[in-house]
């Protein structure tokens, strides 16, 4: 076959396409109800909170590069990081800090890890068991 570069190249493509579709990546469980709640970096703390009330989610993500009010500026927004209801008890509360001043750029978690939606779910997966937890060990009686 290494001397017929099309049957090569044929291989090739259906290997490729085996392996895409025996792997389903992340944009397979993604759609428009799946959308993040993003919210700018200088948004208070208590309208985030508020934000996250409203759409009964435990998390935010902070842009930036973009405002609301200025759209089509020609920047892409990027995110900057990301708030949880545990920032809220431990950065927010817990510090004594007042939710109606405080930016959210102050208490976020900044330059959180990211995945692309081309992603397999099964690396994505493996990203984040390697990255947030610690080896699995096993215990014999």
């Amino acid at each position: 076959m290494g001397s017929n570069p099309q049957a090569a190249a044929m291989l090739a493509y259906v290997d490729a396409l085996r392996e895409k579709t025996a792997l389903p990546d992340l944009s397979t469980v993604m759609d428009a109800r799946t959308q993040p709640a993003t919210v700018g970096p200088k948004t208070t703390v208590r309208e985030v909170a508020r934000l996250m009330q409203d759409r009964r989610t435990t998390a935010v993500c902070v842009m930036e590069g973009s405002s609301p009010s200025t759209p089509g500026s020609g920047t892409v927004p990027k995110i900057a990081g990301i708030f949880t209801s545990k920032d809220v008890v431990l950065r927010v509360i817990a510090a004594g800090l007042d939710a109606g001043r405080c930016s959210v750029v102050r208490v976020m978690t900044p330059h959180p890890d990211t995945a692309p939606p081309t992603m397999s779910i099964h690396d994505a997966l493996k990203k984040m068991h390697s990255e947030y937890n610690q080896p699995l060990s096993f215990f014999s009686d």
